[in-house]
């Protein structure tokens, strides 16, 4: 039987171990198989991510190439057109500097024979004071400056006679500059006077001369420049007030409208009275936008010269052939109408990539990175992401504009029309950043589908709730809506009056520093009530103490005196607690001490009393009576040592035992306190093991009262150590102080903290079937600490240690 046995057991034992060994090979493919799987859902994960990235930046930069290109092409729409020359910018500025230029010369010079014979006496009364005012002035510069010349020569003059009396045939070939005297200053000042009294003589011819010279040079610089700028443009322009005829074409005298009218192009025509008329190859545009283009730009050049009484054609050919500033922007113009075409291409692709983009796109998940910024953006204020919003789309249209108008504007002779690639760059730069943000944005704002979670991120609501939780009662909320309007309607009222509404500019002034004041008094307004607010959470938690409700935690917000008197009342507040906790712990310390001392001092009195009522009523023999003696004797001896132990222990913790501090060596003291309670040890069953140096250990200390120490810690571990088990008693120095340690087995389960076997009549047996008073460690950690030592108790499972450490003393 036992070799079968043997048998089974090895045929088992070997089965287990191939078990275990497949176990094992299933458990590694498992785990690889899993890792495998882990990692390729990793690097598609991955894959997956960069996809939904690129596509991302894909459509990022076709919306802003988009946003980019149809915001220059709305700001120029001309361009779409190829005869759209007449409605662009340039055109326009033409247009009216060719209205300025006929203007100057039809209306202010006239003409060349007009400004010889036409000058005004009010005009040249006018420029006669002008000179005038010239002469005066030159009088007056050249009074001062001859006075400083004579100051400067008088001065010159003394360091002359100083140098001249000194020197010496050493010094003889100096050159010393000999200053000019009075008189040759006066000869100056003659001559000036009579140089202006020649002026002022002839002043009325000479000033006539001078300003038909000016008028008449400004007359040819005009007359040039329509002939330089503007070739290939034709006009007539008839002054009929002053019969003045200004043009540059042979006009036909019985029809001059016609001649104008031949020309194939624009034709403008301005009548007498004010009426303007505009044409294209014979078609009436006045009413359309290219007249009312041109009828701004007339009647802006209209405000510098009197066109009233003028008769006005001008005509531009659609062929534009001599090279002027018509012909260099037309042929700009050309340019950037392909450039556009082109674009317009361009941009018919990027939308179709932007859909092909957008539909593979919806098949991918969120990112990470997505996830990191919108929960990011989920941290701020909704009503502040909106402005993002907003701030975004006015870069973006701004940045839009600046590409186009980068190589659409002009305005001068020679500007390069092409299309600047690093304009585009630039512009759809900027639109892919604030089209990436905006599109964070709005993602994390779509993610708050429901009211409540809107109102948690919106500012408008949190301040509403602040408001209401710092003004609870409807009548304070009143009271602030009250002051708030007040204020605000002071302050308004000192605007108005210091604006100055009742003049003409002073209302928008007005309108936009009230918003300023009103904005600026809600934000004040608001972190006011923030903080009144708060100050109504510390009110009301004052409150809650005042009842006695103790369970609160004012929260501390800010660096400010509030905060400071939250921290100060939380504190207050954990203070009271933990007084409260110690009053009602005292409170029980004193129940337990009173019922302990009532137990301890009655059973011992009781056995006296009714031993003596033995001895009264009863006729017993000598040896019975003695041995009811020695029974009332030890009761006696009893009550004694715990009346004197309760004395001690009270004059222990009030600190009216009076010491005898003194030079004391541990190691004799603690051998002699073992020798004397030698007795009792032996009469247990107790192993003591005593590591105490041979060296002298001294410390200062009351040698009577450390003996008590001893003696009461060797009594608690005979009354209470476990029978054969070993004590341990060792002394040591450390860190400069002497450790005295004792430990135990208890002999009965330690269910209770440490620092309880401190208390008055705490016992380790709780039953209380010891002699033990319960007071033995209590004086002896009493006395430890007045002789200024420490007494720790370690309890670890049934191990009790105590370790009493005093200052080592030379």
């Amino acid at each position: 039987m036992d070799i079968k046995s043997k048998k089974l057991k090895n045929k088992d034992k070997k089965e287990i171990i191939n078990n275990v060994e497949q176990t094992e090979e299933e458990n590694k493919r498992y785990i690889s198989n899993e890792v495998y799987k882990d990692g390729a859902n990793t690097v598609l994960g991955n894959k997956i991510s960069i996809k939904r990235l690129s596509l991302l930046m894909i459509i990022f930069i076709c919306v802003a190439y988009i946003i980019s290109s149809i915001g220059g092409i709305l700001n120029h729409p001309y361009l779409l057109k190829k005869d759209g020359f007449y409605l662009s910018e340039e055109f326009q500025y033409s247009i009216n500097d060719i209205f300025r230029q006929i203007g100057a010369q039809t209306d202010y010079y006239k003409s060349e024979d007009y400004i010889k014979n036409g000058i005004s006496n009010t005009d040249l009364n006018r420029a006669i004071d002008e000179d005038n005012r010239n002469i005066i002035q030159e009088q007056k510069d050249l009074i001062n400056r001859l006075q400083s010349e004579l100051d400067y020569n008088k001065k010159s003059s003394s360091n002359y006679e100083d140098k001249t009396s000194t020197s010496t045939t050493e010094n003889f070939d100096e050159k010393l500059e000999v200053p000019q005297d009075v008189a040759t200053l006066n000869d100056r000042l003659t001559r000036e006077k009579e140089y202006l009294n020649e002026l002022l003589s002839n002043q009325r011819e000479r000033v006539k001369e001078s300003l038909v010279s000016n008028k008449i040079n400004g007359y040819n610089a005009t007359k040039r420049k329509l002939e330089r700028d503007y070739a290939n443009m034709s006009y007539l322009a008839i002054n009929e007030k002053e019969n003045i005829v200004n043009t540059n074409v042979e006009v036909d005298q019985n029809d001059k409208e016609a001649t104008f009218r031949a020309i194939k192009g624009l034709f403008i025509k301005y009548s007498e009275g004010g009426f303007l008329q505009v044409f294209m190859n014979g078609e009436d545009h006045t009413n359309k936008k290219l007249g009312e283009q041109i009828r701004s730009q007339f009647y802006s050049a209209s405000n510098e010269f009197d066109f009233y009484n003028n008769l006005i054609y001008v005509s531009i050919p659609d062929n534009l052939q001599k090279t002027d500033v018509l012909s260099i922007n037309y042929r700009n113009f050309l340019t950037s109408y392909k450039n556009v075409m082109i674009q317009l291409g361009i941009l018919v692709a990027v939308i179709i990539l932007l859909g092909l983009s957008y539909r593979s796109l919806r098949k991918t998940k969120i990112s990470k990175l997505e996830e990191i910024y919108i929960n990011k953006l989920d941290s701020i204020y909704l009503e502040l992401r909106v402005g993002i919003v907003l701030i975004i789309y006015i870069i973006s249209k701004s940045a839009g504009y600046n590409y186009n108008y980068r190589y659409y504007a002009n305005g001068s002779v020679g500007y390069s029309y092409g299309l600047s690639m690093i304009s585009i760059l630039w512009s759809t730069g900027v639109c892919t950043i604030a089209v990436a943000a905006g599109y964070l944005v709005l993602k994390s704002i779509m993610r708050n589908k429901t009211m409540k979670s809107l109102k948690e991120r919106s500012l408008v609501f949190k301040l509403y709730d602040s408001f209401n939780e710092a003004y609870k009662s409807s009548s304070n909320r009143k009271k602030a809506m009250t002051t708030f309007t007040i204020l605000t309607g002071i302050e308004a009222l000192g605007l108005f009056l210091i604006c100055g509404v009742f003049s003409g500019d002073g209302l928008p002034i007005f309108v936009v520093t009230l918003m300023c004041v009103i904005f600026l008094n809600l934000i004040t307004f608001l972190i006011i009530n923030k903080r009144l607010a708060y100050l109504g959470t510390i009110v009301e938690s004052t409150k809650n103490a005042i009842n006695g409700n103790l369970n609160f935690d004012i929260p501390i917000r800010g660096r400010d005196s509030l905060s400071d008197l939250a921290y100060n009342i939380n504190n207050m507040r954990a203070g009271l607690k933990k007084s409260i906790r110690n009053e009602m712990k005292s409170e029980q310390t004193k129940a337990e001490l009173i019922t302990n001392v009532s137990h301890d001092l009655k059973t011992p009195l009781t056995s006296i009393i009714n031993y003596v009522d033995l001895l009264k009523k009863e006729e017993i023999s000598p040896e019975v009576a003695k041995d009811y003696v020695e029974i009332l004797d030890r009761k006696s001896q009893r009550l004694k040592v715990l009346i004197e132990d309760l004395f001690e222990v009270s004059k222990a913790a009030s600190g009216t035992i009076e010491l005898n501090i003194e030079k004391v060596d541990v190691n004799s003291l603690l051998r002699q306190s073992l020798a004397e309670m030698n007795d009792k040890i032996e009469l247990t069953n107790l192993d003591f093991r005593c590591n105490i140096p041979s060296e002298k250990i001294y410390v200062l200390a009351d040698g009577k009262r450390m003996w008590r120490i001893f003696e009461n810690l060797i009594s608690n571990i005979i009354k209470y150590s476990l029978g054969g088990t070993r004590v341990y008693v060792d002394v040591r120095e450390e860190n400069g102080k002497a450790e005295i340690q004792f430990k135990n087995i208890s002999a009965y389960e330690l269910n209770f903290d440490a620092s309880e076997l401190t208390e008055r009549f705490k016992r380790g047996d709780e039953s209380r079937h010891t002699e033990g008073s319960g007071l033995g460690l209590a004086i002896a950690s009493s006395l430890t600490s007045l002789q200024g030592g420490t007494f720790d108790i370690e309890i670890d499972g049934d191990l009790f240690k105590v370790t009493v450490a005093f200052d080592i003393t030379q």
